[in-house]
Order: structure tokens, then C-alpha cells, then sequence
């Protein structure tokens, strides 16, 4: 629902982000990899929750920019949309850790965590990549 209201639209505007400073989809992946998703996951970590939420969106604005130039100005690749899928496997995977972590309190909750973390990162991938 908030992607549609939020999300997209912005997304929309955002060929800027190409034209003026001319980054690939692979640059907006890297910088989502390198820079939001760490600091999404410190927030979280440090129990800032109003912060982790306006970089859990911007994470998700850049991951819907990237789709949105590769699609737009035809610069996506096959290697460029398998990272950018396990990417996101990778980063649901490490928030549906830190969720788990934080929820249970006994001695096997770091193999169920794991696990856990693992078949959601494998789903994921298996999902949104297309053969």
C-alpha cells in the first residue's frame, strides 16, 4: 500500500539520479549494499527506530530506482538483475535475523534464527528471479 502512495511516485521522478549525476543500476545497488542497508541495520541495532525506518524507505526507493532506470533507459543486464535480486535475498535475510534475534530469548535461538534467515533468503531469491 505505502509503495504505491509513497514509493512510486517518487520513483517516477527520479530519472535525475541517470541523467544529471549518471548513475548505472548496478552504482544504485552498490550504494544501497555499501552504504543504506548497513546503516538501516545499525538503527535497528541500536534501537533508533525512527531513523531505521527512513533508511529502510530510502533502501527501498533506491531498489525501485534501479529497476526503474535499467527498465526505462534499457541499461539493465542479466548479471546486473541477478545482483540486484540477491541483494535484496541477502538484506531480508539479515532483517528477518535481527528480527528473530530479538524475539526469542532461549539457548537454539541462533540455529533457528539461521535457519530461518536462510530458507527466507533462499524464497526470496528463488521468487523474484526469473529464469
Amino acid at each position: 500500500m505505502t509503495d504505491k502512495i509513497i514509493l512510486y511516485p517518487l520513483i517516477n521522478k527520479s530519472d535525475f539520479l541517470y541523467k544529471e549525476y549518471n548513475l548505472l543500476p548496478n552504482d544504485i545497488t552498490l550504494i544501497n549494499n555499501l552504504i543504506v542497508t548497513p546503516l538501516t541495520l545499525y538503527f535497528l541495532y541500536k534501537k533508533k527506530l525512527k531513523l531505521s525506518f527512513i533508511f529502510l524507505y530510502m533502501r527501498a526507493y533506491l531498489d525501485g530506482v534501479d529497476g526503474y532506470i535499467a527498465r526505462k533507459y534499457k541499461k539493465g543486464t542479466k548479471l546486473g538483475e541477478i545482483y540486484d535480486h540477491v541483494s535484496d535475498s541477502i538484506y531480508s535475510g539479515f532483517i528477518s535475523l535481527f528480527v528473530l534475534d530479538n524475539i526469542t530469548d532461549n539457548e537454539i535461538k541462533y540455529p533457528i534464527s539461521y535457519i530461518v534467515s536462510i530458507i527466507i533468503m533462499v524464497c526470496n531469491f528463488n521468487k523474484k528471479y526469473k529464469y
